[in-house]
């Protein structure tokens, strides 16, 4: 370029840059990078949306739930009978009452059908129906219905009673405990009639009563009878049971069941009869197991053992021939073989020279470890991607 100044002439050359080439995609990008900005965009979203339901919930309002009449009372009614209740559940708010669940405590209690929504100003029945065959007495069952209310989310309803039998059975279970070889005992049940027409009732006799021997008498004509059971030899090893069947004239009633029970320890017993323990415990734990002789010729405890040397075993003589406490200490970090550990007892008796005490170890269940999606890729290709920048 020329420069014309009077009386001066000057030339002024412009160094023009090479044009500068457009920048490209950056193809290389990290995977970490495309991670992140997705993460940013999806806060910003979330932002969005919580603002966005924030303003319809607003103007939705806010329900409110009510029951005037929370508990209800059947009063006294007889067994086998199917009681029916309906609660009402107003929504006093301005906004929709939903429900999320109803859920009786006891199974015996069962819901019927339900609005899912109540409307503002309105209100919903809720019917439940209880079954009352297993039931004897006066009773209460609970009830929760769980709402969208944000200061009651849970309401808390009630059903109660008092069932009555047309026939009842006092004590209801002939239990005789712990008995002997040679025990025989006895115990008596009171059956009363409860209804206006004269009682009439008889024993089954199909049934296998086992070492229960039982008797039925008519104590007051037409209004109560006596149960009389016997447990005499043989005794099993272990619970004794038996159910016995009467058979009725009642017609809402035609089966009474009685239910008899004997426990029949080991001559020898241990109890508890094994120890379980958690494997690799870091602290020293103790146990203890009772050694009982049942039997009539005493009993001596002349050794006690384990072929582990990280468990420690010794008796203590708490009755001269009938009772011993044994003590099992469990040194720090211990695990039982696969087959488990053993504390083995020497006895002098005849029939049983050798008592063993297993040791078993409880597994726990390994916690499910969560791996994230990410990790899953660890040493494989990295997928084809394409990345556009904002430069």
């Amino acid at each position: 370029a020329k420069l014309l100044v009077p009386g001066v002439m000057l030339w002024v050359i412009a160094v023009v840059p090479p044009a500068q080439a457009q920048t490209e995609p950056n193809r290389t990008e990290p995977v970490k990078l495309k991670r992140i900005k997705a993460k940013l965009e999806k806060v910003d979203r979330n932002k969005e949306e919580g603002k966005d339901e924030a303003k319809k919930g607003a103007a939705a309002g806010t329900p409110l739930a009510v029951v005037n009449e929370p508990k209800y009372d059947f009063k006294e009614v007889w067994v086998n009978e199917s009681l029916e209740h309906a609660f009402t559940v107003r929504n006093t708010g301005d906004g929709p009452l939903k429900i999320v669940k109803v859920k009786p405590a006891c199974g015996c209690t069962l819901a019927g059908k339900h609005p899912r929504v109540i409307e503002p100003g309105q209100s919903g029945d809720f019917p439940f129906r209880l079954n009352t065959k297993k039931i004897n007495g006066r009773f209460t069952k609970a009830i929760t219905i769980t709402t969208n209310d944000p200061k009651n989310r849970q309401l808390r309803l009630t059903l109660t009673g008092v069932v009555k039998h047309y026939i009842d059975i006092s004590p209801k279970i002939a239990q005789f405990g712990r008995v002997k070889a040679d025990s025989v005992l006895t115990r008596k049940l009171t059956l009363t009639n409860n209804t206006d027409q004269k009682l009439e009732l008889s024993l089954s006799q199909k049934a296998n009563t086992g070492c229960f021997k039982p008797e039925l008498t008519e104590a007051v004509p037409g209004q109560k009878y006596e149960l009389t059971i016997m447990a005499q030899p043989p005794f099993k090893t272990g619970i004794n049971r038996a159910t016995l069947n009467i058979g009725t004239n009642v017609d809402k009633q035609k089966n009474l069941s009685v239910i008899c029970m004997a426990t029949m320890p080991k001559r020898l017993e241990l109890r508890p009869d094994s120890i379980r323990l958690s494997p690799n415990a870091k602290t020293e734990s103790v146990r203890k197991i009772w050694f009982t002789n049942n039997g009539d010729t005493p009993v001596k405890i002349v050794e006690v053992s384990s072929p582990d040397k990280k468990l420690t075993a010794e008796s203590k003589e708490v009755e001269a021939g009938k009772r011993y406490q044994i003590t099992v200490t469990i040194a720090p970090n211990y695990s039982p073989p696969p087959k488990g550990g053993v504390v083995v007892l020497k006895t002098d008796d005849a029939e049983q020279p050798e008592l063993r005490i297993p040791i078993q170890s409880v597994k726990r269940p390994t916690p499910r470890k969560r791996e994230r999606p990410a990790m899953t890729m660890l040493g494989k290709e990295v997928p084809a991607h394409k990345i556009k920048t904002a430069d």
